[in-house]
């Protein structure tokens, strides 16, 4: 299985503890559980829903607490009752079918960084408590959050690293705390988190490849910046050297639709326009070279 898909599994909050490493330093950690469950239970494809995700069911349960037309749609892919069930929006779906078994092992490793969902312990209402200052501002600010029910929302937590996975427990040890209580649903998949996109840039990420594989190391002389230099990385899940005055994922347009030429984890044609926009000077540099190496002369 192709831990590059981004599919993610369904797991039971089981509480906290602290984890010792082999330097002896003490890491918080959350210990989520996983039961019987995991299993995809529908695969949808651009060609007939207009999307690509893998269907996860987590959970079993007795018949009676479905309802018939959850029943059927179990029924029919061939799989147990399972109470809870999420999609996980792919690039591609080829390598998953219905009735697989998703196994933590096969798709995380120790050191992942992953998103984590869940919902706040619920508090109940929450009275006011102080909304300002007197003299200075002397008001309310519009908009001031005060009385209401606190806690039963739902929250992601992302960057969260994967301390240990214990395959005997069939536990996952995650670093920090997650919102939950014991007992509670905890989804975890590979961290999805891209900034907003800016238009034109070419630059994919100048400061946090985070979960990306470093393809290529370039640098090029900016006279506006205090150091005259900027150094940015190229990056992609396939670790093949790629040339950055290209697209790394090149789109391309089949029957009136976009596609990904290239199957990237965390990378997407936003991206490819985001992290940073080249000064204009820049750009024409680029153009120029683009042009040189286009050029019958610089093929021969």
């Amino acid at each position: 299985m192709s831990t590059e898909a981004g599919v993610g599994v369904m797991g039971t909050k089981l509480g906290m503890m602290s984890y010792f490493e082999t330097d002896g330093t003490v890491v918080p950690v959350t210990v989520e559980g996983f039961r019987e469950g995991n299993i995809v239970t529908q695969v949808k494809t651009s060609a007939t829903d207009d999307y690509d995700v893998v269907q996860v069911g987590y959970r079993r349960v007795r018949d009676k607490k479905l309802t018939k037309p959850e029943l059927g749609h179990l029924g029919k892919a061939g799989v147990i009752p399972m109470r809870h069930l999420q999609e996980f929006k792919l690039q591609s779906v080829e390598e998953f079918e219905t009735g697989q078994k998703l196994s933590v092992e096969e798709i995380f490793k120790e050191g992942d960084l992953v998103d984590v969902s869940g919902t706040t312990i619920g508090k109940g209402f929450q009275a006011l408590g102080s909304i300002g200052a007197g003299t200075t501002p002397g008001r309310v600010y519009k908009g001031k959050k005060i009385l209401g029910i606190m806690g039963g929302s739902k929250r992601k937590i992302r960057k969260l690293k994967i301390v240990k996975i214990d395959n005997e427990h069939r536990v996952v040890m995650i670093k920090g705390a997650v919102p939950s209580k014991p007992g509670n649903l905890l989804p975890i998949e590979f961290l999805r988190h891209v900034p907003k996109a800016k238009y034109d840039a070419i630059i994919v990420d100048s400061l946090d490849p985070v979960g990306l594989v470093v393809s290529s190391v370039t640098w090029t002389s900016v006279p506006t910046y205090p150091s005259g230099v900027i150094g940015f990385l190229l990056c992609s899940t396939e670790g093949l050297p790629v040339d950055f005055l290209n697209p790394i994922n090149p789109i391309e347009k089949l029957d009136g639709a976009y596609h990904h030429k290239r199957e990237l984890r965390f990378y997407n044609s936003e991206m490819h326009r985001a992290a940073f926009a080249l000064p204009p000077f820049l750009k024409r540099e680029v153009r120029l070279l683009r042009k040189e190496l286009a050029s019958p002369e610089a093929n021969m």
